[in-house]
């Protein structure tokens, strides 16, 4: 159990043992499918935007542009080219609901030495014992994703259920529910067990009908923000005793959002993976962190998130 405040910060890379891409993938997979993907869609549309006789053109346009932009990031694209938002957006919708479709978890992960989320599970409950030992909620810790996808909540709730099967499941939602996941850059909608009046079930197919609001539940890197929002997640970094970074990949605007290293403090216990990084690129990294700062646990691992997590409990 967390016993002391922590908060978990993730990347793309922590979705990736579940079947969800990369930066790097997600760019190869619109850019390879997304204008097929979209014929398929289009049938079902209902949204005049989607109905309009030059939406293949502009999936068309907004493929080519960016596959010769040589951003990797799509998001950074989409900022850097308003025009192409609403279609961009779709490109990622699309591709989030067929990850989620088809993401695997427990022993069918593909390799289940990066299954980290049951490792979390494990520590969040392990001194849950006994059928009326459900209370998951004094765990301290806040999770904070710059991912689209549901797949932690999805299978933070399937676990809760499953492990506490004598107990009624609005106790445990409720309990689930004081374990804040906030989306820095927004979510494709909240699953029912979250809020029955607006949700999406996970793994709908992509022939789901795509309704406005669903889009602008995305947000991208320097599009409008809410300020309470940020706030808290400030709030929480500043406060917690000990920061993991998994799967993230550490790139400026996304720190500028955090408001990191600036909120950071000397007593507080960093720790993040840098898989596949060398070692003169980790030194860089924690240099970016130090500046003129004093923090005295500062450590970025070569590592995947799983290694990372088992190394410190």
């Amino acid at each position: 159990m967390f016993d002391e405040q922590a908060v978990i910060i993730l990347g793309a890379g922590a979705s990736i043992p579940y079947g969800f891409p990369s930066g790097k993938e997600l760019r190869k997979r619109i850019c390879d499918s997304f204008v097929e993907k979209l014929k398929k869609y289009l049938p079902h549309a209902q949204s005049s935007y989607y109905l309009h006789p030059d939406i293949l053109f502009k999936a068309e346009e907004f493929v080519e542009r960016f596959r010769n932009s040589s951003n990797i990031s799509i998001d950074l694209f989409l900022s850097r080219n308003t025009n192409f938002r609403k279609i961009g957006k779709t490109a990622i919708l699309l591709e989030i609901l067929d990850a989620e479709a088809q993401s695997k978890f427990h022993e069918d992960v593909i390799n289940a030495e990066h299954d980290w989320y049951s490792f979390l599970f494990e520590q969040m409950t392990d001194e849950l014992t006994g059928p009326e030992n459900y209370n998951i909620s004094p765990n301290k810790i806040f999770i904070i994703t710059f991912n689209y996808d549901r797949s932690l909540e999805h299978f933070l709730f399937n676990s809760v259920i499953n492990s506490f099967g004598d107990i009624e499941q609005h106790l445990l939602i409720d309990e689930l529910k004081k374990i804040p996941i906030i989306h820095v850059y927004g979510k494709l909608a909240d699953l029912h067990w979250q809020n029955k009046t607006d949700s999406l079930a996970y793994g709908q197919n992509s022939d789901v009908l795509i309704p406005d609001n669903y889009l602008t539940n995305i947000n991208v890197i320097y599009e409008d923000r809410d300020r309470e929002k940020y706030k808290n997640i400030h709030a929480m970094i500043a406060d917690s005793k000990y920061i993991y970074f998994l799967g993230f990949g550490y790139a400026r605007e996304n720190l500028q959002v955090l408001s990191l290293p600036e909120i950071l403090k000397p007593n507080q216990h960093i720790y993040g993976t840098a898989f596949g990084y060398y070692e003169e690129e980790i030194t860089k990294l924690s240099k970016r962190f130090l500046r003129d700062k004093k923090l005295h646990n500062l450590r970025f691992m070569n590592c995947d998130n799983l290694e990372l997590l088992r190394r410190l409990f």
